[in-house]
């Protein structure tokens, strides 16, 4: 599996100067709220994505009073005879990546060397805030995965804008008829590889054997359009309603994926601490079903989840996790009761204070 030997980084948020060597185990950031430790996983993050996780702003993160934030890092697959070094530069307007040395058009080639999937506080609201969020994980899951899904996806973006454009203008149908087409014609296969993920996803949970426990969990998908409707005829029919509301109401862009718990929406009939377990439950099956499709587990990105969950919580979310053996960066306020929480000995400890690192062990 990839592994990320070295980051460095310049003029990333109070991080003037990054250079840190990292394990191929658990790798552990210990520090007070403020310190840089997220920062650091938002580095690791940007390697594998091109993009942050906590803002869509590079201004967010470029040093204040710079003018651009680089990334850089050391990717050795096992096996292979030499690392890769994946770099991304981003200005407030521009974002330019390089794969060991030479420029790549498109953030998605960084994903092929480095794949990551990150647990931290905006994936514990997944099953209270709206279904975008989660739609947002299966496309994602899909992403490192299917290789012609991140185009399908642009495709499906760009059909469904063109759309939208014309109902807010109150086209004649006949206008729309092109786009009602296209749309419907890649939003069957959006939706079939979403389909045969979530059930992947289901297979995962029925191999969990902690999930019992609860009951019968399970993973439900629905499309975002009526389940006996054929989407062009529907497109075409809703083309006066759609005028009326400015946007197209049918289509994978509304499809909604829910936990549940014997049928019933877990978020109806589970605690809080177990619907934030649930929570980590869905985020492994994510990583297994990137490391079936693609050979190789992702790095996982935990951040903060003893602020999330009591102890004994805590304890069974990282066995779960951490299971696999592949590369972990877990982030901490309070590093005794981490160590108690963790399944196995971390394998490198760093404190950080302020945008400094500093060693413990590793």
């Amino acid at each position: 599996m990839p592994i990320l030997e070295r980051l460095t980084a310049h003029r990333f948020r109070i991080f003037r100067e990054l250079d840190v060597g990292l394990s191929a185990g658990i790798n552990v950031f210990e520090g007070r709220n403020g310190s840089g430790k997220t920062s650091l996983l938002e580095m690791i993050y940007l390697l594998g994505t091109g993009k942050s996780f906590r803002t869509a702003r590079a201004s967010d993160y470029i040093t204040t009073h710079e003018h651009s934030a680089i990334v850089s890092g050391v990717v050795r697959d096992e096996g292979a005879a030499s690392p890769h070094v994946l770099g991304i530069e981003k200005t407030a307007t521009e974002t330019l990546c390089r794969i060991d040395g030479q420029t790549v058009h498109a953030a998605s080639e960084l994903a092929r060397h480095f794949s990551v999937v990150v647990l931290d506080a905006q994936a514990f609201k997944i099953m209270e805030d709206g279904p975008s969020i989660r739609r947002a994980l299966l496309d994602r899951a899909l992403f490192h995965v299917e290789p012609g899904y991140l185009e399908l996806y642009k495709t499906f973006k760009r059909a469904l804008r063109s759309r939208n454009e014309l109902l807010k203008r109150h086209a004649r149908l006949e206008e729309g008829e092109f786009w009602n087409e296209q749309l419907g014609r890649q939003a069957m296969a959006l939706d079939a590889a979403r389909r045969s993920c979530v059930s992947r996803f289901n297979a995962w949970v029925d191999s969990w054997p902690a999930a019992s426990q609860w009951g019968k969990v399970s993973f439900d998908y629905r499309q975002g359009w009526r389940a006996d409707a054929d989407l062009r005829a529907l497109l075409r029919e809703q083309w006066s309603r759609d005028c009326e509301a400015g946007t197209t109401q049918s289509g994978p862009h509304r499809a909604e994926l829910r936990i549940l718990l014997e049928g019933r929406p877990a978020a109806n009939v589970v605690s809080r601490g177990q619907g934030k377990l649930l929570i980590c439950a869905l985020v492994a099956a994510q990583a297994s079903f990137i490391a079936e499709g693609a050979g190789r587990w992702p790095a996982l990105l935990i951040d903060d989840i003893g602020a999330e969950l009591d102890r004994d919580s805590c304890a069974a979310a990282l066995s779960l996790l951490l299971s696999n053996g592949s590369q972990a960066f877990v982030t901490s306020i309070e590093g005794a009761l981490l160590r108690a929480a963790l399944p196995a000995s971390p394998d490198a400890w760093f404190h950080v204070e302020r945008g400094q690192l500093t060693p413990i062990f590793g």
